[in-house]
């Protein structure tokens, strides 16, 4: 008998979204990723970058959209969220851009 919790969870069901080459990254964690924030998130999304900024744009672009977007101009994106939030481990704490960031170094090596 395994006594390890197997959890999946739908990229649509997250509440944030990052670009697809950075779901492996998502997959290395143990553990649930949330928005910070009371209530409930705004409709409108910005992107965080690898240094924790939040870029907020305007329109009415969906966040992967925005990703690309942020991606053309040569921001160094991590992901996008509803505007104002972040995204952090559940349990641990740790922020999400942060997490990316180490993560890109290791499985993409320059």
């Amino acid at each position: 008998m395994s006594n390890t919790r197997e959890h999946h969870t739908t990229v649509s069901e997250l509440g944030f979204t990052v670009m697809t080459e950075d779901l492996p990254i998502l997959n290395v964690y143990r553990g649930d990723w949330v928005l910070t924030g009371e209530g409930d998130p705004p409709p409108n999304y910005w992107v965080v970058t690898l240094d924790g900024k939040g870029i907020p744009y305007t329109g009415h672009a969906s966040p992967q959209e925005l990703l690309a977007l942020a991606k053309r101009e040569g921001l160094p994106y991590a992901y996008a969220a509803p505007y104002g939030r972040y995204v952090e481990g559940r349990d641990d704490k740790i922020q999400l851009h942060e997490w990316i960031r180490d993560h890109r170094k290791k499985m993409r090596p320059m």
